[in-house]
């Protein structure tokens, strides 16, 4: 079962369900410390199976652990609830309900259920045998049990059990919501995002557009849309080869977004195009931005086999006019950059 015990955090990337892994790892370092505590006390009053049965519960926790580490979250969550189980039956067996093992169980049902090969039949069978257990046990408790511990040691069981129960059980909410909202910032980020450049895509430019222009229809102001294409890129990726070229767009995108305020966007729209959208900036605001990107491109040292590959970009910038659709928008800015180009590149048009 152990194929070679991991203690460390693997990689973020490495891990399937970072939620999972979250919950699991912080409930198995809780219970591992409680089942220390447990072993002293039992120890300490002589309750020797209940010695026995944390060591083992011990041996359980670091395969479950482990099974973590290899993203085996089925096996660790099937372990971690058997011991939860027979541990809270046991010791409310020999010890009596005054000593609040059956708390346990509360904590085991948020766990029991993030379980990501559940079978629903199967858990219904288990809670319904659970809780015959539990009437059963409690008619055989009903005089007397094997360990009659003093009534101040069982009202501090009572208290820390009690707890520590509701710990894991406000530990695992919070790690489940928190590794949640993790996953869903990446897959924000994989559905927005180019993965080369790390700027925005096509589709989410277009929704900011979408968004901006209606800003500017219902309550005014300014907008303005750039276009940069950079030039002669086919000739870096046949020259250099694809891997430069991938760098050099790269580089370029890092660079220019340095050079955006907060408010603007960027994107990549396609190939070696990006499209920049500019809230409360009219058309010469425009101009000094996509000039200063231009010369910031043009100066950008990527060197390249002892050599730095020479980069420059073209603009098309127009302002946005609420009479006007998008795409006639974003026409005219293609417009001015196929200008550009035809003009000798390396330019800004408006």
């Amino acid at each position: 079962m152990i194929r070679s015990l991991s203690w460390g955090k693997p990689k973020k990337s490495n891990i399937k369900d970072y939620r999972l892994y979250l919950v699991i790892r912080v409930l198995a370092l809780l219970s591992i410390l409680v089942h220390i505590a447990l072993i002293w006390i039992f120890g300490w009053k002589g309750v020797e199976p209940m010695v026995g049965f944390n060591l083992l519960s011990l041996v359980i926790l670091v395969v479950s652990w482990n099974a973590n580490q290899q993203n085996r979250y089925s096996t660790a969550v099937i372990f971690m609830t058997a011991d939860v189980i027979f541990h809270s039956l046991l010791a409310t067996i020999l010890l009596g309900w005054n000593a609040g093992f059956y708390f346990y169980l509360l904590a085991a049902i948020p766990i029991t259920f993030l379980n990501p090969r559940r079978y629903d039949r199967w858990l219904l069978i288990a809670s319904l045998c659970l809780t015959m257990s539990l009437c059963l046990v409690y008619q055989m408790l009903a005089s007397s049990v094997p360990y009659d511990l003093p009534m101040m040691i069982l009202r501090g069981l009572n208290a820390a059990n009690t707890v520590v129960s509701f710990a894991a059980m406000g530990l695992s909410c919070h790690y489940f919501r928190h590794g949640s909202m993790l996953t869903e910032n990446e897959i924000y980020q994989l559905a927005n995002t180019d993965d080369l450049t790390g700027a925005f895509n096509r589709r989410k430019m277009m929704e900011i557009l979408t968004a901006q222009t209606s800003q500017v229809q219902r309550y005014g102001g300014k907008l303005s849309v750039m276009i940069g294409d950079l030039d002669g890129f086919k000739v870096i990726n046949d020259s250099y080869g694809h891997l430069t070229g991938d760098r050099v767009l790269k580089e370029t995108a890092a660079l220019m977004q340095q050079r955006l305020r907060n408010a603007d966007f960027m994107g990549r729209w396609g190939g070696e195009e990006f499209l920049f959208v500019l809230p409360n900036t009219n058309l010469e605001g425009a101009y000094s931005l996509a000039e200063n990107l231009r010369l910031a491109v043009a100066t950008q040292d990527i060197p390249v086999q002892g050599q730095s590959i020479p980069v420059s970009i073209t603009f098309g910038v127009v302002e946005y006019h609420a009479h006007l659709s998008i795409e006639d928008t974003l026409k005219r800015a293609d417009d001015r950059l196929y200008q550009g180009k035809q003009a000798g590149r390396n330019q800004v048009v408006i």
